[in-house]
């Protein structure tokens, strides 16, 4: 039975689905990610219908392939990928049920719960399910998971506590069961098992008693299903003489545990720290180790018996929560792999924050962290993953414009270095890493691009590629697409103060020839004369300035000024402003750009201060006339 009624569950649904699509709202957008493009092609356009299949099967995720051919096979362009990434949502708020579930069930209040259930589903990780279309069934294999472990607990009460054998058969068979699709449609999200025998084993008020011996009693269903699930693939794929590339197992255990100590471990301990400068990344580790080793210490303390088999089976947990990953031969530590884990340490930071608070304190600390972990959740996905891949598919989509009009049959394409990463921080390759940095995506997103603009008949175009700086030899009649160098100069034009103006809708002053030039006054060696192309300023000495008039400004924000004038000589334009703090203009509280003779325009910006709103322009240190076109005044967050 559940515990709690259904109005209780239907209220935490609506909350966790709204919460869940303010954070990852922006997955609707038109964008496409890596092997999205891949896939998307296989699907649609090759005679291999059955490429997506196989590929999952040589990886071991038979049950992935199936589905992911399925769905791809149903779209037909990149806009379509949004409908696989809402598919990924919904699977995102069902898991955090399931985790609201486990945690009522362990004795945590409904706040407590709740929060720690959408909290987690906020995790990087759960970002990247739901960004990448990719990625779609991953977190359903997480939910599988998760209930094969609740069935394999409960198969041990039945067994051990209740004499039951039957019934504990046939749970501990749906249990084995479950766990193999569960590694069928992705190994990485399978120690979900694991995630709820720890919520299960450490109940916020319980004891250590039976602890072991239960932990061990689901490490044998856990192992023995995991070397059955490796036979049965190898078996499987054995007759192709395919190497199964995913389901290889290291041979070098203790570089592999130094590994994940370095960097898994790392990231997860970071929460949700992942587009932020090292240092805070650092303090951020080191908070969430306190908290921990705090809880630990107060939690043994309580249970002094039981206390060394306690520590044992909390630590062991952490590998075992990604233990597919640590036992593969490939060392890859994407944040799509670390969900589990992520998973666990924010269990283990509540519990231990229970420990160390009263339930008052948790009530009030707990909707505090899911605001800041959802705005935090918000800005990972939209400016680490989402805007970064849009803005590389618009700009290539730009590019291939002209070239696709003459149908080419061959194009040479550049690909970008990953520091051209269009994203503020680029940690692993969800988070940042341009698409056209990978060697298997350029031909295919090419030819997609083709199709879509044009049409299904247009004939398939041969993509050379090359490395970032590599030397290649031009042809004449072959055009040539760099990525590189779309995206360097991208980067460098949005850090222009006229990209940041222009990209503002935040208007706070504007004056023009619509607007009219009447609220500039005048104040020293200077008069105004009106003509149909602006304002005329008249400078009778080598200090002319004016006053803009007063308006309203957000103090939280950067002012952007934007000046558009013709000067009659070269000179220098100096603007100042009056602070609350210093209430008169000075050389300190200005700032000088130097403007040729001709038109010019030109960019201001102005960090947020305590501004009493009274702004000075000197046109420049000449005697002449300057012709004002306008003044606009723009704020930017």
């Amino acid at each position: 039975m559940w515990k709690g009624s259904i109005k209780n569950y239907l209220v935490f649904i609506t909350v966790s689905g709204f919460i869940l699509f303010l954070a990852y709202h922006h997955i609707l957008k038109c964008y496409a990610l890596s092997d999205d493009y891949v896939l998307l092609y296989s699907a649609l356009y090759t005679s291999a219908k059955n490429f997506i299949t196989h590929h999952h099967m040589v990886g071991g995720r038979p049950v992935y392939g199936v589905f992911q051919q399925w769905l791809f096979s149903n779209l037909t362009c990149i806009s379509d990928l949004r409908y696989a990434r809402i598919v990924s949502l919904i699977g995102i708020v069902l898991f955090s049920v399931l985790l609201y579930r486990a945690y009522l069930s362990s004795g945590w209040r409904k706040v407590e719960g709740g929060c720690a259930a959408i909290i987690t589903c906020l995790m990087p990780a759960f970002g990247v399910y739901a960004a990448w279309a990719t990625m779609f069934l991953g977190v359903y294999g997480a939910s599988v998971g998760f209930i094969s472990g609740k069935l394999c607990i409960k198969s041990y009460d039945l067994l051990c506590l209740e004499g039951c054998r039957l019934k504990a058969i046939i749970l501990m068979l749906g249990s084995v069961f479950l766990l193999m699709i569960s590694l069928m449609i992705y190994q990485s999200v399978t120690p979900a098992f694991w995630l709820f025998v720890a919520i299960t084993l450490f109940k916020p008020q319980g004891n250590s008693e039976g602890l072991f011996r239960k932990s061990l009693y689901c490490f044998v269903i856990f192992s023995s299903t995991a070397m059955v699930y490796l036979i049965l693939i190898k078996a499987s794929i054995w007759p192709f003489t395919v190497h199964a590339y995913r389901i290889g197992m290291t041979i070098y255990p203790l570089r592999k545990i130094y590994w994940f100590l370095k960097y898994p471990l790392s990231d997860v301990f970071s929460i949700f720290s992942v587009l932020q400068e090292k240092v805070v990344i650092s303090i951020t580790i080191a908070t969430v180790f306190a908290i921990m080793l705090v809880g630990l210490y107060l939690r043994i303390r309580r249970n002094n018996k039981q206390r060394w088999k306690f520590v044992v089976v909390f630590l062991a947990l952490l590998p075992l929560c990604y233990l597919p990953n640590l036992a593969s031969s490939i060392d890859s530590a994407a944040f799509r792999g670390q969900g589990i884990l992520g998973s666990l340490v924010v269990f283990y930071i509540f519990l231990s924050l229970k420990e160390i608070f009263q339930s008052r304190v948790i009530r009030i600390i707990m909707p505090c962290l899911l605001a800041v972990f959802s705005i935090m959740a918000y800005r990972n996905v939209t400016y680490g993953l989402i805007e970064p891949q849009k803005q590389e598919l618009e700009l290539i989509r730009h590019a291939l414009k002209e070239p696709l009009l003459q149908q080419p049959k061959e194009i040479i394409f550049i690909r970008s270095h990953w520091s051209d990463s269009l994203a503020a921080k680029f940690p692993y390759d969800e988070y940042g890493l341009p698409s056209s940095y990978w060697q298997r995506v350029p031909t295919f997103l090419i030819n997609i691009i083709a199709r879509e603009d044009y049409d299904d008949t247009y004939e398939w175009i041969k993509v050379r590629q090359y490395k970032y700086g590599e030397s290649f030899a031009l042809k004449e009649g072959i055009p040539v697409i760099n990525a590189h160098k779309l995206l360097k100069e991208f980067k460098i034009k949005i850090k222009s103060f006229e990209y940041k103006f222009n990209a503002s809708t935040d208007i706070l002053l504007l004056i023009n020839r619509d607007k009219g030039y009447d609220a500039l006054k005048a104040l020293h060696q200077l008069s105004f004369q009106y003509k149909p192309e602006g304002m005329v300023l008249r400078s009778y000495g080598h200090d002319p300035h004016f006053a803009l008039p007063l308006f309203n400004f957000p103090s939280e924000k950067d002012l952007v000024v934007k000046i558009d004038i013709t000067s009659p000589k070269d000179t220098v334009l100096q603007l100042y402003y009056a602070t609350k703090s210093v209430p008169h203009y000075s050389e300190k509280q200005s700032v000088k750009k130097r403007i040729n003779k001709g038109n010019n325009v030109v960019f201001i910006q102005l960090p947020p201060k305590d501004y009493t709103g009274h702004f000075r322009l000197d046109p420049g240190k000449i005697v002449g006339e300057f012709l004002l076109s306008s003044i606009e005044i723009r704020g930017m967050s």
